[in-house]
């Protein structure tokens, strides 16, 4: 797959609020430059030893070949079967400025830096509604509060819970409607069940840190940190 820079994903879905449920997150998060969304499709398949036939609806979804992982974790933690159908497909050549646009609507363009004493990490901001009012309100700086392996700290910022999460992943960043903070998870939570990493009540995922999450085991309680967008490279 790595050999392609393109790719073309087949996931089929139940019914069409999840398709467009998974579609939207896709697309607003930047793992996507476009999704179709094709109704009516009649699927014929074995399941659990049976031949069974079912009615669903088949996304179509187009995107850079590095982004495939992130697209697995999306669909699987978002999907109603207990075993979706996501399957990658190399785009060999296509229409050259199509494929410079899909390159350019799936580049994590809000670039923002993570500071913390002498730590410095690099992430970014998706397209989400609470992600623009974060964008907006940088630079941000307040001291750091620890939940397990939890980052938080409060916010100026005020918005309602937007497509929620109960469960997150390591590097996942959030907003939390609840306590007006912004949220970095690096690891298990004093909520979390098994592996999972819980939130105490569900959170706004609004980015990801692209760095070490290892290094977010440094921090201290009280801690300062600063958010802060990352200038462009001259």
């Amino acid at each position: 797959m790595t050999a392609y820079q393109h790719i073309v994903i087949l996931i089929t879905v139940a019914g069409i609020e999840e398709a467009r449920k998974i579609a939207g997150m896709l697309v607003s998060e930047r793992l996507a430059a476009c999704c179709n969304i094709v109704p009516g499709v009649s699927s014929i398949f074995r399941w659990a030893g049976k031949t069974e036939e079912d009615g669903e609806i088949l996304l179509v979804v187009k995107t850079r070949a590095g982004l495939f992982p992130g697209i697995v974790n999306l669909v699987k933690k978002h999907h109603s079967y207990e075993v979706p159908e996501i399957i990658a497909l190399p785009v060999v050549d296509g229409n050259a400025d199509y494929l410079v646009w899909i390159d350019k609507e799936t580049e994590m363009t809000r670039q923002i830096k993570i500071k913390m004493g002498d730590i410095e990490l690099e992430a970014w901001l998706n397209e989400t509604d609470t992600a623009n009012k974060v964008w907006a309100g940088l630079p941000i700086t307040a001291m750091i509060n620890l939940w397990g392996e939890e980052i938080y700290f409060p916010t100026p910022i005020e918005n309602g819970l937007e497509n929620a999460e109960e469960v997150v992943n390591s590097g996942d960043i959030a907003y939390w409607p609840t306590g007006k903070a912004m949220c970095l998870f690096f690891g298990k939570t004093p909520a979390s069940r098994g592996e999972e990493i819980r939130p105490i009540s569900p959170v706004n995922v609004i980015g990801k840190i692209t760095g070490d999450t290892e290094l977010l085991k440094e921090a201290r309680q009280g801690d300062r940190i600063t958010i802060e967008k990352k200038e462009p490279a001259s």
